[in-house]
């Protein structure tokens, strides 16, 4: 019985650090993307202040998306992160 708790708890924190480092890449990606769009956007309107305002709009618009999906979304984190807490190991 110790020894599966020491299991499944190493297992938990080992899938939790994996997922973390993919989330910090896909963040890291993201920002660099939306920086190299407003660069574009404002050599194409020949104005970097209305690239950057562009693409900060579009942020607002995600974080309006995600204000009005809020309740949604947490339901779906919390049966995410409570398949990988109680999810079954092949031992």
């Amino acid at each position: 019985m110790k020894y599966q708790t020491i299991d499944n708890s190493t297992t938990i924190i080992a899938e939790l650090i994996v997922d973390f480092a993919i989330v910090l890449i896909l963040a890291l990606s993201f920002l660099f993307f939306s920086i190299a769009l407003a660069f574009f956007l404002g050599q194409t309107l020949k104005s970097y202040w209305a690239g950057f305002g562009i693409v900060t709009l579009l942020y607002l618009v995600i974080v309006g998306f995600g204000y009005l999906l809020k309740s949604p979304l947490q339901n779906s984190l919390i049966r995410i992160f409570i398949g990988k807490t109680f999810k079954k190991r092949g031992h």
